[in-house]
């Protein structure tokens, strides 16, 4: 059967669009007497979540039919079947995590953008296009176990609060929104309770109802413009509006207040860590603090924007640390190759409180993957010979570095002395970063280092001292002036521009981290700033 014919017969964009349309019309409309073994109240929550279901089941029409011709499908009424749900929460998890063109060059396309150029047949994008297929993909995403626990067995029960008293607030909070429960689970957390607010959900259908339709019929071509409609470029994002408190058995999702800035639950961990590799499969051990078990800082993101009640570990950078592992750094260079091929492989943290995206991507800093293969290597040899793990700064003096490269691997002498001018040629020295948080990434900056060891000690305008490991507010073009400050007196120093510091956040955390007892003294500072 032919695809046009397809097209025009079987898939009708606007058909799941009146049916929902009629339902939101007759909400309030019950023309049943019910008897006393139902709640009227809950039996309107659950027509609401009829309507939420409807949506999900639209949406999911939808990405079937993306998916089917991003994957170049030729005949689409048959090989539609073929398509299974876990093709498009794949699809969906790449896109709602920031990894679209990930996903695009995984079947072939340049990017995202020619992607969308060839399954919409237009020669450019409209911007708006790609924001709200992300938000299609969102929704059907993220709302995915509520769905699924509605249609099988529908495990819904009811919820009446209007005060929640929450362990590190101080007060109580009030809200006056229609609460539902939903018992959840999927292949990762076998069983959790979703407290939802019922507005929440139908915020999201009124919200996407009307953008879907519009993008549907448009993708299928039975509209009449060639180009998107600029109609429907501003939309809520109704999500953000709301916060979610979570442990490991239970999530809510409450309208956001000012209380929850201090609480709302994490998108970033900073940690240390240190790396296993066998074969494709990546073994992460995290720990709180930096050592010699630990060299690495570890960052992790959560950019699944999930309502599951765990951090989910979308994004994982790996910078240095004080100190120089080259063990370590061999396996994260192995490591490097392995991601950066586009391979399959898998990754496991020691952590139960975190779990692991299908799609989770991996980046190690240039400093590790760029570092001399030759010092890593001879490094190894001199360990070897010495029958122990030597412990050095990551960052050689060039003195050290030619000494480790003329290294002659001649014997156990040989090799004694090569330490013993390594461990002379140590300076006191301290590297300066300035890590600026985002919502979903973290830009760390290196500005140079100094061998001063009173660098760190600075007095800002009010006569208070900056603290190592200590948190204050500033506003940031004081903070620009502390960080310019310092920055005049390092050696070394890098291109940065200091401007971007003048719309920082007002919290910045100051981190020195430094291990004299290893036989050496280096520091990293650290401004991270929100």
């Amino acid at each position: 059967m032919a695809e046009d014919f397809v097209v025009e017969s079987s898939c009708n964009p606007n058909l799941q669009y009146w049916l929902i349309k009629d339902k939101i019309n007759n909400l309030s409309n019950i023309k049943l007497e019910l008897d006393e073994t139902v709640n009227l109240k809950f039996f309107k929550i659950n027509k609401k979540l009829d309507i939420f279901c409807n949506m999900e089941q639209y949406v999911e029409e939808f990405l079937y039919y993306f998916y089917a011709k991003l994957t170049r499908m030729e005949n689409i009424e048959r090989d539609l079947l073929g398509i299974k749900i876990i093709d498009i929460l794949e699809l969906c998890k790449y896109v709602v995590e920031g990894k679209f063109k990930d996903y695009a060059q995984k079947y072939e396309y340049d990017d995202e953008t020619d992607l969308i150029k060839q399954v919409f047949s237009i020669d450019e994008v409209n911007p708006i296009l790609i924001e709200l297929l992300e938000y299609f993909c969102h929704f059907y995403k993220n709302y995915n176990d509520i769905y699924n626990s509605i249609k099988h067995g529908h495990g819904v029960i009811d919820v009446r609060f209007t005060d929640v008293k929450i362990d590190k607030l101080k007060d109580v909070l009030s809200f006056n929104d229609e609460f539902v429960g939903i018992y959840c689970g999927n292949k990762e957390i076998k069983f959790y309770t979703a407290i939802i607010p019922i507005n929440l959900l139908i915020k999201e259908v009124l919200n996407l109802l009307e953008i879907l339709k519009n993008v549907f019929n448009f993708m299928m071509k039975t509209n009449d413009y060639d180009d998107f409609s600029p109609d429907y470029e501003q939309y809520d994002n109704v999500f953000s509006h709301y916060s979610k408190i979570f442990n490991n058995n239970y999530t809510i999702m409450l309208p956001n207040v000012e209380e929850f800035n201090e609480i709302n639950s994490p998108t970033i961990f900073i940690l240390a860590g240190k790396f296993d590799l066998s074969r494709s499969s990546i073994k992460l051990n995290l720990s709180e603090q930096l050592s010699e078990d630990y060299p690495f800082h570890v960052i992790l993101w959560d950019n699944s924007r999930s309502i599951n009640p765990k951090f989910t570990v979308t994004d994982i950078f790996v910078s240095n640390s004080l100190l120089l592992d080259y063990n370590q750094m061999l396996i994260l260079n192995k490591i490097n190759t392995l991601v950066s091929s586009r391979n399959n492989f898998s990754i496991e943290i020691n952590r139960d409180d975190l779990m692991v995206s299908d799609a989770v991507k991996i980046k190690i800093s240039e400093e590790i993957t760029k570092f001399d293969n030759n010092i890593l290597e001879n490094m190894k040899i001199l360990g070897h010979i010495l029958e122990k793990k030597i412990t050095l700064p990551f960052n050689l003096s060039l003195k050290q570095e030619i000494l480790i490269n003329d290294f002659d691997k001649k014997g156990k002498d040989s090799a004694n002395t090569l330490l013993a001018e390594i461990e002379n040629n140590t300076k006191i020295k301290t590297n300066v970063y300035v890590d600026i948080h985002y919502d979903d990434y973290t830009d760390s900056q290196y500005l140079g280092y100094t061998y001063d060891p009173e660098f760190y000690r600075m007095f800002v305008s009010n006569g208070n001292e900056i603290k190592i490991n200590h948190e204050f507010k500033m506003k940031g073009k004081k903070l620009r002036k502390i960080i310019q400050k310092m920055y005049s007196k390092l050696e070394n120093k890098q291109n940065y521009n200091l401007n971007m510091l003048n719309n920082a956040k007002k919290i910045i955390f100051v981190k020195r981290y430094s291990k004299d007892e290893l036989g050496f003294e280096e520091s990293f500072l650290i401004f991270h700033i929100s």
